[in-house]
């Protein structure tokens, strides 16, 4: 039984993410789980879990990235991509990545997206997860 979905928190160079405090459910990805290493300027996180849960769906990956004061953040590498659905007629796609952009530029944050097609009982449709990274800051977003 899910009692409570973590709410997305943001990440700050040189700090934790925040750990959520709000239990209420909402239909916003999370990025969550960070182990973090900083210094003087940057931090890296790794391990991070960037998810969402849509009713009887659940998509997620992790991620490791760095947030450098001065010069472009960037996503290290991204792994452990899963989907699951669940419920008489339901059934997910084996999740892939639309697009993975390691660095941010000046044309805007690095992204990493994970997606997956969703059969219902009713319909089909996509959904997806990202992680975003730039601006020294990392979010999460999703469909």
């Amino acid at each position: 039984m899910i009692t409570s979905i973590e709410r997305p928190v943001q990440v700050i160079a040189g700090r934790a993410p925040a750990a959520a405090t709000d239990t209420t459910i909402t239909p916003m990805a999370a990025l969550k789980g960070c182990t973090a290493y900083t210094g003087s300027g940057y931090a890296v996180y790794r391990g991070c879990a960037v998810e969402n849960q849509w009713g009887n769906v659940y998509l997620g990956f992790n991620a490791d990235y760095q947030i450098i004061n001065g010069t472009y953040d960037r996503i290290d590498h991204v792994y452990n991509q899963t989907a699951t659905c669940w419920g008489w007629g339901w059934g997910c796609s084996s999740p892939t990545y639309d697009a993975v952009k390691y660095s941010e530029d000046g044309w805007g944050s690095a992204k990493a997206r994970l997606h997956s097609w969703i059969n219902s009982p009713l319909s089909s449709y996509d959904v997806w997860v990202q992680l975003n990274v730039g601006g020294n800051t990392a979010w999460a977003s999703n469909s």
